[in-house]
């Protein structure tokens, strides 16, 4: 049940958003660092929004629908950027920058503008499909490539919605390693909603296949390797997964646990992976209430700062933040709420349809994928006002 704290308080906040981002401002003159950065670079946004429809992402649900710069304006953009900052790259920024619709001609366009003053261009983790990776040898062919497979077994990206094959992964690392890629960086997520055991054992099986790949290739001139990072999977507002709960803290670092065993047996593999209490942290704020405000005002008062950092997390310090204010964090974390349960953040409406959640719900727990609507037509999220009609 929701109080209202304030008189004149809307009962539902809608969220804002820039329907014409052609003309929207976008900085372009901003404070440069005197010391080396680690992301050491200029940042320029392709478009925003994301029709991908992964049912993990928030982001991909909350920035709905997709808006896109034109070429000529971002060309503009990273003309003004680089003169006024003087950075030597540029990084093409988007939730999923291969499927901006002109990158083709962007990366000629910006190649031409760019290519007698050593700026070069990156893209971020990228969809591991060999036409992404085409993209990426077009802003560099050495060194290494990121690829976001997400989960180890078909039947898993299934229920996710991350509409890729094993085959397309395989065909895209192979290329990869082919073109003299030294490193391949793999991106995973474990304790997804119906992972299991043999799920793990796939991730694992296909990390193996995409090591065994520097071999076929016959490709051994110089150094190789795969790092695997896993994530931990963290339900979050506002997509179909708000429903299910994270696995518990113990189940958490066994599977941790289960990969790092696995992954110690196979040559030219590191695996990295996120700290289990602070996945967990994550879990609790993210599908909190108002509540928990005394607890993150507690734990700062004991000395909880920079806490992203894993040298300065301190777990037992929030632990007994939560206690001071009789908070039970699990509650947060591991509670599955009822489908037509209010939730803490309803009264917060981002334009989506409760309705098409719960449905894309159904669906992942049936291993049924939804189509890119901007392929193949609406799916129905409930957004107004966005081009993409319904298909009848």
């Amino acid at each position: 049940r929701m109080t209202v704290l304030e008189k004149g308080a809307p009962e539902r906040i809608e969220r804002r958003t820039v329907s014409d981002l052609e003309h929207a401002f976008y900085p372009h003159s901003f404070v440069v660092p005197y010391t080396d950065v680690v992301h050491d670079r200029a940042v320029l946004e392709l478009f925003r929004g994301c029709s991908q429809g992964c049912r993990f992402c928030q982001a991909g649900y909350i920035y709905r629908p997709v808006r896109e710069r034109t070429v000529s304006r971002l060309k503009e953009l990273a003309r003004s950027i680089i003169d006024s900052t003087g950075f030597e790259e540029l990084s093409l920024s988007s939730l999923s920058s291969s499927d901006y619709t002109g990158i083709v001609e962007l990366l000629n366009e910006l190649e031409q503008e760019f290519g007698d003053k050593y700026v070069k261009m990156s893209l971020p983790s990228l969809r591991a499909d060999v036409s992404a990776l085409q993209l990426a040898d077009r802003v560099s062919q050495s060194g290494g490539v990121t690829f976001a497979p997400e989960a180890g077994s078909q039947r898993l990206r299934n229920v996710i919605n991350k509409r890729i094959t094993e085959e397309e992964i395989l065909e895209a690392a192979a290329q990869a390693v082919a073109s003299g890629r030294r490193h391949i960086k793999l991106y995973f997520m474990i304790g997804l909603p119906t992972e299991t055991d043999q799920d793990l054992e796939e991730l694992v099986f296909l990390v193996q296949k995409i090591v065994d790949l520097r071999r076929t290739a016959g490709n051994r001139k110089h150094a190789f390797k795969v790092t695997v990072s896993a994530s931990t999977f963290v339900p979050k507002a506002h997509t179909p997964f708000q429903w299910e709960p994270q696995i518990a803290l113990a189940e958490i670092k066994r599977r941790q646990d289960f990969l790092r065993q696995q992954f110690r047996k196979i040559k030219r593999v590191d695996f990295t992976w996120h700290e289990a209490e602070m996945s967990f942290l994550e879990a609790v704020f993210a599908r909190g209430d108002r509540r928990l405000a005394a607890v993150l005002e507690r734990a700062y008062a004991l000395g909880c700062k920079l806490d992203a950092w894993s040298d300065s997390f301190n777990f037992t310090l929030w632990e007994k933040a939560f206690a001071a204010e009789g908070i039970e964090p699990e509650k947060y974390a591991h509670y599955r709420p009822g489908l037509k349960e209010r939730l803490p953040w309803e009264h917060i409406d981002t334009g989506l349809s409760g309705e098409f959640l719960r449905h894309e719900y159904q669906k992942a727990l049936q291993g049924e994928i939804t189509h890119d609507c901007r392929e193949r037509g609406c799916v129905g999220c409930g957004l107004p006002d966005c081009p993409i009609r319904q298909v009848t």
